[in-house]
């Protein structure tokens, strides 16, 4: 059985780590079905804080993807993301 991609999401870590200051990590991760794997996690590296969201928008127009919606934290508060759809989804 293949593995299909049921939803995408830009994530944003919250807060700057000491090591990397005023920069957070993004995230892309792929809810799939038809396989064992439950989520495919992409580490795509650090952006700065302040620029956080724009680079996100940058990132995902390069990877032919739209943002979807409002940037919303995760219960633990830790994350913020956003909804992304692949440019053929619209068809």
């Amino acid at each position: 059985m293949d593995e299909i991609v049921t939803r995408r999401h830009y994530y944003l870590s919250q807060s700057d780590s000491p090591k990397h200051r005023s920069r957070v990590g993004v995230y892309l991760v792929e809810t799939l079905t038809g396989s064992n794997v439950v989520a495919r996690i992409t580490p795509l590296g650090m952006v700065k804080q302040i620029e956080s969201e724009s680079e996100v928008a940058m990132t995902a127009l390069k990877q032919d993807m739209t943002l979807a919606g409002e940037w919303n934290s995760t219960k633990t508060k830790r994350h913020k993301r956003i909804r992304a759809i692949l440019g053929k989804e619209y068809e």
